[in-house]
């Protein structure tokens, strides 16, 4: 047994969905046609990647960024996805769907989309319909929600139905997921975080808010000699600090290693220690 091996593993960001899925998602028409991501990734899937982790308990299911809106004829895509979370949960599989029945130990929590920008009232009622397709000790399952920021305009998460939405999720004992996009989008939505967490403050709310991979570093200054003296990595690592201030978020690695550059097969790059070095430790 390798050091690790007992430690109980949940896989705490996952994103699950089947090929009939894929037309409903809002980032797979801009992927060629035989793209990893352009095909199905099901609980059948997932099971057999993850095999030999014999400590793994379950995970967490994130939303996957489906076609969605926040005017209430515009949500149809994303209650489709709560659904179909909900028979895994309940295992009650569709044909087609890559899941059975004794699936539904595995899946520890649901993490659906929200429109949280439209404010309590409207993420009341959603809410309310995702709370529809959980019945009885089922609901528990479903953890808090997430609205991608990664992509974005300027000021969303600071407008005053934002914070409203985030304080609603509070007061109902559900988490948000903040997805944001340090490299592609840029290093002003950490900035921006910052304000939306100090304003949640203000308000005194109990709402938890989980970051999503380190914020999307640029892993992209892995060539350089000595990435801790770059502009890009001091300003990332303030921003960082500064929001490890509020002792109401918690950060989750998942997706970053996805934000490395392409590494060659024959002579990769100690990527691991770059990243545990640099951006963990």
């Amino acid at each position: 047994m390798t050091p690790g091996e007992h430690i109980p593993i949940i896989d705490t960001h996952i994103h699950l969905f089947a090929q009939s899925h894929l037309p409903r998602l809002a980032w797979t028409s801009d992927l060629p046609t035989d793209h990893v991501l352009n095909r199905g990734h099901t609980v059948d899937v997932y099971k057999a990647a993850t095999s030999g982790v014999s400590n793994l308990v379950g995970f967490v299911f994130l939303e996957t960024d489906r076609k969605s809106g926040l005017v209430e004829d515009q949500w149809a895509d994303a209650l489709q996805e709560a659904a179909f979370l909900s028979r895994v949960v309940r295992g009650e599989p569709l044909p087609g769907e890559g899941h059975e029945r004794a699936d539904s130990k595995l899946v520890l929590g649901v993490v659906p989309w929200a429109p949280v920008p439209a404010g309590g009232n409207a993420l009341a009622k959603y809410v309310g319909r995702v709370w529809d397709m959980y019945p009885g000790d089922h609901r528990d399952k479903v953890k808090g929600f997430r609205y991608l920021l990664q992509d974005k305009p300027r000021n969303v998460m600071l407008q005053g139905d934002f914070i409203d939405g985030l304080v609603w999720l509070g007061e109902h004992n559900l988490s948000f997921d903040l997805g944001i996009d340090a490299r592609s989008t840029g290093l002003f939505q950490l900035e921006e975080a910052i304000q939306m967490m100090e304003k949640l403050r203000d308000r005194s709310s109990p709402v938890k808010i989980i970051i999503n991979h380190l914020c999307k570093p640029n892993l992209r200054l892995s060539g350089t000699e000595d990435v801790r003296s770059q502009p890009d990595f001091v300003r990332w690592k303030a921003l960082i600090e500064k929001l490890a201030g509020h002792d109401f978020s918690y950060m989750k690695l998942s997706g970053l290693f996805s934000e490395l550059p392409p590494q060659s097969t024959d002579t990769p790059d100690d990527t691991e220690s770059f990243v545990i070095r640099n951006y963990v430790r």
